[in-house]
């Protein structure tokens, strides 16, 4: 299973409140293989929101996730990194 969580659009409104967000923790985040969240996405799915793309990937792994790819979406040199 990929997942891909979008938590929220661009203008700042959260699709997910904190309970849907302990419910995808909990029940969905162990039986996925392959986690697809933006850096934002990442933090507030690990439940850390504004950790560290790398410590976020770390967090999702001890919940159960197989891989987590991060996507990076432009950096500010116009470059797009992702991380797996």
């Amino acid at each position: 299973m990929v997942l891909d969580p979008v938590c929220g659009s661009t203008s700042g409104t959260r699709f997910l409140d904190d309970d849907a967000l302990e419910c995808l923790r909990e029940r969905l985040l162990p039986r996925v293989h392959v986690l697809t969240p933006n850096e934002e996405e990442a933090g507030l799915v690990c439940g850390t929101p504004g950790v560290a793309a790398d410590d976020a990937a770390r967090r999702l792994l001890r919940l159960g996730v197989k891989h987590v790819l991060i996507t990076g979406g432009a950096g500010r040199d116009g470059r797009c990194v992702d991380r797996l």
